[in-house]
C-alpha cells in the first residue's frame, strides 16, 4: 500500500504541476502585448488540456477512493470502529463526484462566451474536491505504517 501511496502522489504531481507553467505561458501577455482582460485568447489553447486533465483527475480520485479500502477491511479492530474508519475514507467519494461534475462543466468553457462564469463553477468544484480528498488523505500515511 505504501508504494500505491507514492504512485498516487507522483501522478498527482504530474497532473497539477504543468498547470503552473502552461497557464503562465499561455495566459500571460507576451512581449509587446497588453494585459486586456477581455483578450485572453491564449488561455483558449489550454481548454483541451483542461478536459483531458479533468478526465485523468476523475480516475485519480477513484484510485484514491479505492486505495485504502483493502487495508481498512483487514484491520483487526471491532466492526463498529472499522465502519467509522471506512466512513472517514469514504468521504473521498464526494471528491469523485465533484471531479465528475467538474469534468461535465469543462467542455462548457469551449462553448461559452462568458468563460469567467464557467471558470467560477470549476473553482467551486475544485474546492469541494480538494476538501474531501484532504479529509481522506490526511489519515492515509498512518494506515501505511
Amino acid at each position: 500500500m505504501l508504494y500505491g501511496i507514492y504512485i498516487g502522489m507522483l501522478i498527482t504531481l504530474l497532473l497539477y504541476i504543468p498547470n503552473v507553467f502552461l497557464t503562465a505561458y499561455f495566459c500571460a501577455p507576451h512581449v509587446g502585448k497588453h494585459w486586456i482582460a477581455a483578450d485572453v485568447g491564449g488561455c483558449n489553447k489550454l481548454l483541451e488540456w483542461y478536459v483531458i486533465q479533468a478526465a485523468l483527475i476523475v480516475a485519480l480520485d477513484l484510485y484514491n477512493f479505492i486505495l485504502p479500502l483493502p487495508a481498512v477491511v483487514r484491520l483487526q479492530v471491532p466492526a463498529r470502529r472499522r465502519r467509522g474508519i471506512m466512513m472517514v475514507f469514504g468521504t473521498a467519494i464526494f471528491a469523485v463526484l465533484a471531479a465528475i461534475a467538474q469534468l461535465a462543466n469543462r467542455p462548457a468553457l469551449w462553448k461559452s462566451k462568458d468563460q469567467t462564469w464557467h471558470s467560477g463553477l470549476a473553482i467551486i468544484f475544485t474546492c469541494i474536491e480538494i476538501t474531501y480528498q484532504s479529509l481522506s488523505a490526511l489519515c492515509r500515511p498512518f494506515l501505511a505504517s
